[in-house]
């Protein structure tokens, strides 16, 4: 899954690795409770450089002016529009996030409408330059993206 990558000679588990992580710098981490090869083989920890949001009908860039937003014109159809970025970004970043329960009004006509009770987007994705991945079977790290 991750192929690749500059093998880094870390003994560190990875929660021992955000403990460490600077504080000024923002971790977007992908972590299971189960620590175990045979339920989760990954841990991912990378710094977010960018993100994309769909909400209420938009899609947005949380930073407008970068040279990705600059490229993509957004239709604001989350589909569409994340389609649209990460072919814009092919192979250059990874992006990491969630999709929220509402976004199955973009696919499919829902008889009644919900109450926005959390507040939560139909999607979030930030966009990872750099990225540092735990191997559970191995128990190796790596590093990628602009990290190598």
């Amino acid at each position: 899954m991750f192929e690749g990558g500059t093998p880094l000679d870390w003994r560190h588990v990875p929660l021992d690795v955000l403990a460490r992580w600077p504080k000024d710098r923002p971790a977007f981490m992908l972590h299971s409770a189960r620590p175990d090869a045979r339920w989760s083989r990954y841990t991912v920890i990378a710094q977010p450089t960018d993100a994309i949001r769909h909400e209420q009908g938009n899609t947005r860039f949380s930073n407008p002016n970068n040279e990705l937003a600059q490229r993509v014109a957004l239709a604001h159809h989350p589909f569409n529009d994340l389609r649209h970025i990460l072919e814009a970004d092919a192979d250059r970043s990874l992006w990491l996030g969630t999709l929220g329960y509402d976004l199955a009004r973009s696919i499919e006509h829902l008889p009644h409408p919900t109450v926005n009770d959390r507040c939560w987007p139909d999607f979030q994705f930030e966009r990872c330059a750099g990225w540092l991945v735990h191997d559970y079977q191995t128990n190796l790290w790596s590093a990628h993206g602009s990290y190598t």
